[in-house]
């Protein structure tokens, strides 16, 4: 995605290498990666599941300069809106940090965050996957899908 804005990923990290980093796990829900310029000025980004994601964030960023408190029906609509097209959805957000701050702590989030955006992706099942669905109702197996999704992104793809 960074690349399709026009962002060169070795410059980005060469301005703001990474500290540290909380991997995506699926208790959290998220991953969580911390930033230091050239300043010292720390940075949080967090991406994962929009409904995880946005349990954290008390803004949204309205643009660089600008957050305001954030406004959870619009975006609880706008992630509905994209999952029933049968979009993956993720939420990107971010905090600033200390300069002495070297290592992230789950406490690190907690209603902390500004949402900066809401993704929606494209990601069909692979072909084994849909030819094996047809192999199971021919042969009459109940199929049930298990995903991390929202659940109206399951349903969009389950009726495909």
């Amino acid at each position: 995605m960074a690349q399709k804005l026009g962002l060169d990923r070795e410059e980005e990290n060469s301005h703001y290498p990474r500290s540290d980093i909380i991997p995506f796990e699926v208790e959290n829900r998220f991953m969580a990666t911390l930033h230091h310029d050239q300043t010292g000025q720390g940075y949080i980004f967090v991406k994962g599941a929009p409904e995880r994601v946005l349990e954290l964030c008390n803004q949204q960023q309205i643009d660089p300069m600008t957050a305001q408190t954030i406004d959870l029906l619009y975006w609880q609509e706008k992630l509905e809106q994209l999952a029933q097209q049968g979009l993956r959805v993720i939420a990107i957000a971010n905090t600033t940090s200390t300069e002495d701050h070297r290592a992230l702590t789950l406490a690190d989030f907690d209603s902390k965050l500004s949402l900066l955006s809401v993704v929606g992706m494209m990601d069909p099942p692979r072909d084994e996957a849909t030819e094996a669905v047809k192999l199971c109702q021919q042969a009459s197996i109940r199929i049930k899908m298990i995903t991390g999704d929202h659940a109206s992104t399951a349903l969009a793809i389950g009726k495909n």
